[in-house]
């Protein structure tokens, strides 16, 4: 199945469910996963974990970056004026 037809098949699927928006998209990523995944869907999913964790821990460090520049005086107005 192409990865076209496996999106046409699991956004059919997932339409016609009554849920909510959140696990809407959780059942399609899910749909995605089974049919596009070729032989072990299980490992697939295990990459996409690793590749989540990994993008929230390089997110989670640029995040601290602006603490390790310090600055000699405060940029905007200066108060008292």
């Amino acid at each position: 199945m192409s990865g076209a037809e496996a999106r046409r098949a699991s956004a059919r699927a997932a339409s016609g469910l009554p849920q909510v928006a959140g696990a809407k998209v959780a059942g399609y990523v899910c749909a995605l996963i089974i049919l596009n995944s070729g032989d072990d869907p299980l490992v697939h999913a295990w990459h996409r974990v690793i590749e989540t964790v990994l993008g929230i821990a390089v997110a989670w460090l640029l995040s601290l970056a602006p603490r390790l520049v310090e600055f000699k005086d405060p940029i905007g107005p200066e108060k008292g004026s």
